[in-house]
């Protein structure tokens, strides 16, 4: 009999057919293979525990490629070199699996060191998880089935860039044709600017949903439209509609208003300068603890093609800004983020003396790598080429991500007086909440396996009333396969109302489950099998510190 691990990606399961042999299962999605042979190897405590331990190693490898910007001469102007702007640089952990592929496998090749196998057999997976586990083999033979391989290359991302500043450019062009400017460029001065996206994240009435009570009557918020496209993509019937709504807000100033055609063409240029100068990177070999990272890196690297120049086009319209708006403190979120990044950049460079804030927009944990970096990356201040700079003070939610700040080289770290966020939940009455009703809380990734491993709970359960509640920022076109379950109840009522009632309350990394648990809910965590769980739910003394 032949021991053969089985590592299989699907959502759904699949009947062995070989009963001869020994199998091994190991999953990286919900989907199983059944059998009267198979034994599952997944351990989703030792996959978080790599995870956390791994941290600081994984750090200092992308770090390192840094080095290989400034020897392509990937620097902007002199002054900034381009890694500090891609998601490979801020390790985007919710949108690539490089971290989780390497995690998955050193847990392989901890698994193989301990137990003899005579084959591997990889069915479903995608071809960089396959190039990342077949790496730590060795010389056990492996067969490949049903592989996936969902990359992009470069040609689909010169596609993508010559729609969104064609998008831009024929925005620009109504924007003046239609709206009068004429008092864009009168000097002024602002004590408090509250960098935002309007409608993601400021409503009608200027309420921020991040900022809330922050912002006083003296508070401006500067208002970031188009962005790069990635962080929010307003159509161009949606931008002539934002642009109505908040034209003739005092409290609001448009960064767009400030873009030019001249900006969109010049950076729809280098977007081409960019791709040839980064492709000595893509065709190297990246591999790290003998673990074969290169096709994860050269998708990380891909999509950097999109966003590293977008996010340079509002260089000029910052200038332009800056040079006419004096701005004593200017406070941001997403500062450990590539848009976050280049307010601090240019913020630092074009106005040395605003007091830039960055603002904690959610939850920390000892996995999320966008909060980790290598010693030596960040500095208060970093010269933009051997490490970069940081926010002059960063405002934390709470004590456990304040360490977490202050270990990856972030200064002058405060707790903020109330996690402003969560200021809806003084609002909820629990007093009226119903027996029997549990709320599934995807986050903006996890929808569809959120559901798909609930999906038998729900049908077993007839007596209990399902809410999914979906994120609003999410694809949620998957909801469309399980209207069919008779007791689940897809809600659009705010989160303020399904927290009032229900008494349970499913997820995976999503915010709401720590805002649940807060309140007294009981919570359960739904693991992933072969993922990363980047809750801090799992984090010991999280809930002591934080509140």
């Amino acid at each position: 009999m032949k021991k053969i691990l089985y590592i299989y990606s699907s959502n759904t399961n699949k009947v062995s057919l070989n009963n001869n042999d020994d199998i091994r299962l190991y999953c990286l999605n919900i989907g199983k293979l059944t059998g009267s042979n198979i034994t599952s190897i997944n351990d989703h405590k030792n996959l978080n525990k790599i995870a956390t331990d791994n941290v600081n190693i994984y750090s200092e490898f992308i770090f390192q490629k840094n080095s290989k910007f400034i020897e392509n001469n990937l620097i902007y102007k002199n002054k900034l070199s381009l890694y500090f702007l891609t998601d490979l640089s801020c390790k985007r952990s919710e949108m690539f699996d490089t971290y989780s592929n390497f995690c998955n496998a050193l847990f392989i090749k901890d698994y193989l060191a301990k137990n003899h196998i005579d084959k591997v057999i990889f069915d479903g997976c995608n071809i960089d998880t396959v190039e990342a586990i077949s790496s730590v083999l060795d010389k056990i033979d492996f067969r490949k089935k049903n592989i996936k391989d969902l990359s992009r290359n470069y040609k689909y991302n010169s596609f993508k860039n010559i729609i969104f500043f064609m998008k831009l450019a024929i925005a620009t062009f109504l924007n003046k044709a239609l709206f009068p400017l004429k008092n864009l460029y009168k000097p002024s001065s602002v004590k408090e600017l509250f960098l935002t996206r309007y409608p993601l994240h400021l409503d009608e009435n200027l309420y921020e949903d991040k900022y809330t009570d922050l912002v006083d009557s003296d508070g401006v918020y500067l208002v970031n439209l188009f962005t790069d496209g990635l962080h929010q993509n307003l159509s161009l019937l949606s931008y002539l509609k934002a642009k109505r709504e908040l034209s003739s807000n005092k409290k609001v100033k448009i960064l767009d208003d400030y873009l030019s055609i001249k900006n969109i063409l010049s950076s729809f240029i280098f977007s081409f300068i960019f791709i040839n100068k980064l492709r000595p990177l893509i065709i190297k070999k990246y591999t790290l603890c003998g673990v074969d990272l290169t096709s994860n890196i050269k998708q990380e690297l891909y999509f950097s093609m999109l966003r590293v120049p977008r996010l340079l086009m509002w260089e000029q319209p910052l200038v332009k800004f800056l040079e006419l708006t004096k701005v004593e403190r200017a406070f941001y979120y997403l500062h450990e983020y590539s848009y976050g990044r280049m307010f601090t950049f240019f913020f630092k460079a074009l106005s040395p003396m605003t007091e830039t804030i960055g603002f904690q927009h959610g939850p920390s944990s000892l996995r999320k790598m966008v909060y980790m970096t290598a010693s030596n990356e960040l500095d208060i201040n970093g010269n933009g080429i051997l490490s970069f700079p940081t926010p002059n003070k960063v405002l934390a939610e709470d004590e456990f991500s304040k360490k977490i700040y202050v270990a990856s080289g972030y200064h002058n770290v405060k707790v903020m007086n109330k996690i402003y966020r969560l200021n809806y939940l003084d609002e909820i009455d629990r007093s009226k909440s119903l027996h029997n009703h549990f709320l599934i809380a995807p986050g903006l990734h996890d929808g569809e396996f959120l559901m798909l491993a609930l999906c038998n709970k729900i049908e077993s359960n007839k007596n209990i009333n399902y809410i999914l509640k979906v994120h609003p920022r999410a694809n949620n076109k998957y909801i469309e396969n399980f209207r069919h379950l008779k007791n689940l109840n897809i809600t659009n009522a705010s989160i303020t109302e399904v927290l009032s009632i229900v008494d349970k309350v499913y997820a995976t990394y999503s915010s709401v489950a720590i805002e649940a648990n807060y309140l007294g809910i009981d919570v359960e965590i739904i693991e992933i099998p072969g993922k990363i769980n980047e809750s801090p739910l799992i984090d010991k003394n999280f809930f002591q510190s934080a509140f």
